[in-house]
């Protein structure tokens, strides 16, 4: 008997698996490409620059900014925002899709005496470390104001939300009175949690919270080290590192769990995260031009893992079609036949 029309169906839904399955991958990587990288935010040069993020080889640059680009950050859609810190740019906050490069204005910066630091919170929404004096709200999507989430605090300079929702804010700076310090606060409601850090802290330039909570923060003056990590609970200094830093700025978390430091000595410098081991310079480049931050594009292991599962599928469906087709020509031998000789010649009854 030949190949029914179930068993031509149950391969076509084989491959179409096996095709689906590859398909997002591709599209769930979005910009990421297969191979790691970085961005990095260029201060003076006004656009962002690509780096491999195991070589440090550069890639390429996208977008054109009026300068100085100030700070840098990835939000949960994916797309790259970056602050210009400039009156005459009204402090504006540009969102960049990565994957095209293209750009627009996301949120208008004028009237809160200067946007500095950013992130994006447990709801989604963009909040912003404002010159008059506090945490500022909008909405995550279309950029509006919503509200004065935190008001009342000193210099504020950057702010980051941990993965279970604390918001911490670095402030203070060397020029005005009050001292640096990292507070703490509620990241839903905005009630403060208190002092997290009083020592150790500089005119902080950036805050970052690693994942798994703990704390991470760059100082430009010289009463603290440039780089400290504090436990994410106890505010304890878990390492303190220089290794040439010069007026470090945005962090993140590259491969193999390496914390990477945006440096103004024009490179981007690599720190084991657990330890605070310098383990070299991964970008040190002609065009990168007092970079302010780094966001590391590094695929997700469960994406990736699809890979081989796509290709396993399609490679079952391939064995059943081929076996498909063999029982297909075993079923055109008459029943009554039989195989004689060296089985080439066939005798019928």
């Amino acid at each position: 008997m030949g190949c029914t029309d179930g068993q031509r169906g149950r391969v076509r839904i084989l491959y179409l698996t096996g095709l689906l399955v590859l398909v997002l991958v591709q599209l769930g990587s979005g910009a990421t490409p297969s191979s790691p990288y970085i961005a990095v935010a260029n201060y003076s040069g006004g656009n962002i620059l690509t780096f491999d993020a195991a070589t440090g080889a550069p890639l390429g640059a996208f977008g054109s900014f009026p300068t100085p680009l100030s700070e840098f950050n990835r939000g949960p859609d994916g797309k790259l925002y970056v602050t210009v810190y400039s009156y005459s740019d009204d402090y504006n906050i540009y969102r960049i899709d990565p994957a095209t490069g293209a750009s627009g204005r996301f949120v208008n910066g004028s009237g809160y005496g200067g946007i500095r630091g950013m992130s994006f919170g447990p709801n989604g929404d963009l909040f912003v470390a404002a010159g008059k004096g506090a945490i500022i709200e909008f909405d995550g999507v279309t950029g509006q104001y919503k509200r004065d989430f935190i008001s009342g605090i000193a210099t504020p300079i950057d702010l980051a939300f941990a993965p279970n929702g604390t918001l911490y804010v670095a402030r203070g700076h060397q020029e005005i009175p009050g001292g640096s310090s990292i507070l703490r606060f509620d990241g839903h409601t905005g009630a403060s949690l208190g002092t997290f850090a009083a020592t150790h802290v500089d005119t902080p330039q950036n805050i970052f919270v690693g994942p798994d909570g703990d704390v991470y923060v760059t100082n430009q003056w010289f009463n603290a080290e440039p780089l400290v990590k504090f436990d994410g609970v106890t505010g304890a200094v878990k390492f303190t590192a220089s290794a040439g830093l010069n007026n470090p700025q945005g962090m993140d978390i590259g491969l193999n769990n390496e914390l990477l430091v945006a440096s103004w000595d024009n490179t981007i410098k690599r720190f084991d995260a657990i330890s605070g081991a310098y383990l070299g310079d991964l970008v040190q480049q002609s065009g990168v031009d007092w970079p302010t931050g780094v966001i590391a594009f590094i695929p997700e292991p469960s994406q990736w893992g699809l890979l081989p599962i796509g290709t396993g599928i399609l490679a079952l469906a391939h064995r059943f079609g081929r076996d498909r087709r063999q029982n297909a020509r075993e079923a055109a031998i008459p029943s009554d036949a039989k195989i004689v000789g060296s089985g080439t010649e066939v005798e019928y009854g």
